[in-house]
């Protein structure tokens, strides 16, 4: 008669032993393989938000959208270039509130970024990406910006500085894509930074 076969105990619990050794081995490269999606997402993100500044700059003589909103409380960066991601918000003075559901103006957040909800108001959840607070109301041409500068980053808040007081780039920027921030810069080149290639003079002075 023949014996029927059927794994020990002791043999189902190595088969378990083993599973786990190899999931523990692939974790860290599954981990690593899906931050490097989400860092590329990110760069689409900034491109396009790029793209946005050129059609702004073309539209405006060159000269840039202010890093916050001014004394008179004209539209910020973000709101003056959503116009250019999404059409049906053509109108600025309708951007005071920006649409959750409005597809584009998610390109404003990280996939690396913190979750936000529908109740969140725009100017505490639109802030995964800052722009350059000196890259304001300067003509990009007659000024002649250095290439070499960073205008937009991966961030916390909606700008960046180096003034220790005014959100300084040491508090805002955030290396969230493998303890590297995205950068864009003057030439419109995307870098990923650490956080030892950083200092002052990639934001200041512009020219």
């Amino acid at each position: 008669m023949k014996k029927k076969t059927a794994f020990t105990l002791i043999e189902l619990l190595v088969v378990i032993a083993i599973i786990a050794i190899l999931a523990s081995l692939l974790m860290p490269a599954l981990s690593k393989a899906k931050e490097t999606s989400k860092s590329i997402q990110c760069k689409g993100n900034l491109k396009q938000i790029n793209t946005a500044l050129a059609f702004y700059l073309g539209d405006n003589n060159d000269f840039a959208p202010w890093g916050t909103e001014d004394a008179w409380g004209y539209p910020t960066w973000h709101q003056r270039l959503t116009v250019y991601l999404d059409p049906v918000l053509s109108n600025v003075s309708y951007l005071s509130y920006i649409n959750l559901n409005s597809k584009k103006t998610w390109l404003f957040k990280c996939p690396s970024g913190p979750d936000v909800t529908a109740g969140q108001d725009w100017q505490y959840w639109l802030n995964d990406y800052a722009i350059n607070l000196y890259f304001r109301y300067p003509n990009v041409k007659a000024t002649k910006v250095k290439t070499s500068k960073i205008i937009f980053a991966d961030a916390s808040y909606r700008y960046i500085t180096i003034n220790p007081a005014n959100a300084p780039w040491q508090n805002s920027m955030k290396f969230r894509h493998l303890n590297r921030a995205n950068c864009v810069f003057m030439n419109g080149s995307i870098s990923s930074l650490r956080l030892s290639e950083m200092d002052d003079s990639k934001i200041y002075p512009l020219y």
